[in-house]
């Protein structure tokens, strides 16, 4: 059969993608589907497993004899041979389809074993009714992607009950196996019944294996257990350490942060679609259509060039090409772009580029006809005018989201980098849509990016900050971004109500919001009607840990912006001094008030973060500049709107250095006990529902007890306020 490109496997299967989406059996409705057939199974054999004898003699004869031989079964120690044979039984619960997702396999010397032929029976879906090029080939099990849900590196065959479903291993040289992985069918939680569960091994017809394989568990994160099960056949630690230098799963599992949130991908949050139904037995059942692939903007992931750079702290990232696959944006379907583009050395400084060692495929937008005279060219990318909202300084180029769109960095000699820094298309708050979201990694064709790639942040749509993002190669975890569900994809943040309002709280409460950009909208002070400012700011992850944005940055930035005062101390990066329980003016921010202006202060990170609480305190030096009625937005989406008590005055006593304390307060996202119980007294009050009143008086307005928000003032009579540095004083 000759070699079916991907694109032709992806075409033959399309046909399948709106009534098949989602479906393992074509029963599913009935009252003994393949889920029920698992639970039912699972607990005759717990109950095998804590029954008197007299119970056990009671259960089925196929299970009785099955977990008995499993039970007196003994692996033996470093068999010898040639040709392995995995002899699958019974899968976690599909009745018609069996499937893996990779086989590894290591010999004495720790070294994985070169495998010179693979084969399966049967061998694919593709001998049944209906597939001719379904990729989804018993040679993927080694193409060495293993930890994933993209089902184009899984082989997946018809199953039926009762018959044998095997997969040949031949060696290229009989040689002991010290260990063998199997990694199991992982597409989705649902489709994962579909692996191997009793399997049996022989290795030159002699019997090494006879069990149960774990079930993978759908997801992208979490140790081997999730995805299969290790089988070892020596307990020698010589041998074992051996394995350990070329096992890829031992060093991921050292560095990799097991405690990554799981988050549902969006094909998989979708309720499957049901189909006919059948009789519940096996016989005469309709096998159900399958097809392999991922959503449209995840396509281009499934590239050939799966080998990753494994990493050594001591040792540098070099090459003479550098490579970015750009797979998905914002949301725009037709056009993708970004505003600058710098490579990182190891110094972490940026590297001299000329527009001629840059090319783009597609070039730019200046291919179409329509846009021959286009400004959006590929040069605009090392112009160093990267924070900008003109597109004369930007790149755009068409997209497909079937189709690769790259951009190539041709060093004129091996350089050694670190990472990238890239400013998203910004051209305006619309056009950010068509910023990239996802990029991979390749230098010299080995992918230095994870698996799923680098997720990359939104631009603002605005010049209030630097909006350049640092990607540093070997700090980056693989973050799992197929798993995220739509409304994260589009906008990165994770909103759900809690049923239970935190105590303190007496709204529903946003719980955890997750997100690259946190924006505070500061609508009203205390009073003053020309300047607002805080005391400090502290951000605590899901885990309840002070973390620092990487950018905090304000619009209007400070006081310096007004005429005739310069260096005023209070900017905002005081508010993440630490300093926040004070009446000193040089540890706080302050910044004027605008006509038809809102001041905003953003809380800009690197990667994605989880919030569990935010604390704010007032501003202390004048009570009545602090801020009264804000919002907190997420990636653009409005996740709290409130009201922060006033700062208490400084009050000078007996002793004239006792001052009462400054408090803070706290913006709640967790339900926590032990968080809510610490901030209960300071939690900040959300906005009252309810409608605002004007008096009026002969035409005039007069001010309620809140006053009126956004009450034009005259700026020419705005006092001046100034906090400089003071120089020390020398007495002569």
């Amino acid at each position: 059969k000759p070699q079916l490109s991907l694109e032709e496997s992806l075409l033959s299967l399309a046909e399948f993608e709106q009534t098949q989406r989602g479906r393992i059996t074509d029963c599913c409705e009935s009252e003994n589907d393949a889920l029920d057939d698992f639970m039912t199974q699972i607990r005759c054999e717990s109950s095998a497993s804590m029954a008197r004898p007299s119970d056990v003699d009671s259960l089925p004869e196929d299970v009785h004899q099955q977990v008995d031989e499993e039970h007196n079964f003994t692996i033996p120690e470093l068999p010898y041979g040639q040709d392995l044979v995995i002899n699958i039984t019974s899968t976690w619960g599909d009745r018609h389809y069996i499937g893996l997702t990779g086989l590894e396999v290591f010999q004495r010397n720790g070294t994985p074993i070169e495998i010179s032929k693979i084969s399966a029976d049967p061998c694919d879906i593709n001998i049944l009714q209906g597939y001719d090029k379904d990729p989804r080939v018993v040679q993927n099990l080694l193409d060495g992607v293993n930890r994933t849900r993209d089902d184009l590196h899984m082989w997946l065959a018809p199953f039926t009950a009762g018959q044998n479903h095997t997969v040949h291993l031949h060696f290229a040289e009989p040689c002991c196996v010290a260990l063998l992985r199997v990694w199991n069918y992982n597409k989705s939680r649902i489709h994962s019944f579909r692996g191997a569960r009793h399997v049996d091994m022989t290795l030159d017809d002699v019997s090494i294996f006879r069990g149960e394989i774990a079930r993978a568990q759908g997801r992208l994160v979490g140790g081997m257990e999730s995805f299969g099960d290790t089988i070892l056949f020596t307990t020698n630690e010589t041998v074992l350490t051996a394995v350990s230098q070329y096992d890829t799963v031992y060093s991921l599992e050292n560095t990799a942060d097991e405690d990554e949130e799981e988050m549902l991908s969006p094909r998989e949050n979708e309720r499957p679609g049901t189909g006919t139904q059948s009789a519940p037995s096996d016989e005469g059942a309709e096998r159900p259509m399958t097809r392999a692939g991922q959503p449209p903007a995840a396509l281009p992931c499934a590239s050939t060039e799966h080998k990753r750079a494994r990493w050594n702290k001591t040792k540098k990232l070099e090459g003479c090409i550098l490579r970015l696959n750009i797979t998905a944006t914002w949301g725009d379907t037709d056009f993708v772009g970004l505003s600058g583009l710098e490579v990182l050395n190891q110094a972490g400084k940026a590297l001299a580029l000329s527009s001629g060692q840059v090319d783009a495929s597609p070039r730019d937008v200046t291919i179409l006809p329509d846009f021959v005279d286009g400004f959006q060219r590929l040069e605009n990318l090392t112009d160093g005018v990267h924070i900008t909202c003109d597109d004369r300084h930007m790149w755009l180029t068409p997209f497909c989201a079937e189709h690769d769109h790259t951009l190539t960095i041709n060093f004129t000699s091996p350089t050694s980098i670190s990472g990238l820094r890239i400013w998203n298309y910004n051209l305006s708050h619309d056009d950010t849509y068509s910023g990239a979201r996802l990029i991979h990694v390749f230098l010299d064709d080995r992918k230095i990016s994870p698996e799923e790639g680098f997720l990359l942040r939104k631009a603002p749509g605005n010049c209030h900050y630097d909006y350049g993002q640092t990607i540093h190669f070997q700090q980056s975890l693989p973050f799992s971004l197929t798993s995220l569900s739509e409304d994260v994809q589009s906008l990165h943040v994770e909103r759900v109500v809690s049923s239970e309002p935190a105590p303190g709280n007496d709204f529903d409460l946003v719980s955890l919001p997750s997100g690259f950009v946190f924006r505070f909208q500061l609508f009203d002070t205390w009073g003053d009607a020309y300047y607002i400012g805080l005391n400090g700011l502290q951000f605590f992850d899901q885990a309840g840990h002070p973390v620092q944005p990487a950018t905090l940055a304000a619009y209007p930035e400070s006081c310096n912006i007004l005429e005739g005062i310069t260096g005023d101390l209070r900017t905002p990066s005081k508010l993440l001094d630490g300093v926040n329980d004070t009446f000193d003016g040089q540890h706080m921010w302050l910044a004027p008030i605008l006509p038809q202006q809102v001041n905003i202060l953003y809380a800009v990170f690197e990667e994605p973060v989880t919030m569990s609480m935010v604390k704010i305190w007032n501003y202390a030096k004048t009570p009545s500049r602090g801020v009264k009625n804000f919002a907190l937005q997420v990636d653009d989406l409005l996740v709290f709107n409130g009201q922060l008590e006033q700062s208490p005055r400084a009050q000078s006593g007996i002793l004239p250095t006792c001052s009462p304390p400054v408090p803070h307060y706290t913006i709640l996202f967790s339900n926590d006990p032990k968080l809510c119980a610490a901030e209960q007294l300071h939690v900040v009050k959300a906005a009252e529902e309810g409608e605002h009143i004007l008096f009026t008086n002969n035409r005039k307005h007069m001010e309620g007890e809140a006053g009126i928000r956004g009450q034009a003032v005259e700026q020419a009579l705005r006092p001046t306020t100034s906090l400089a540095m003071s120089k020390p004083f020398h007495r002569r």
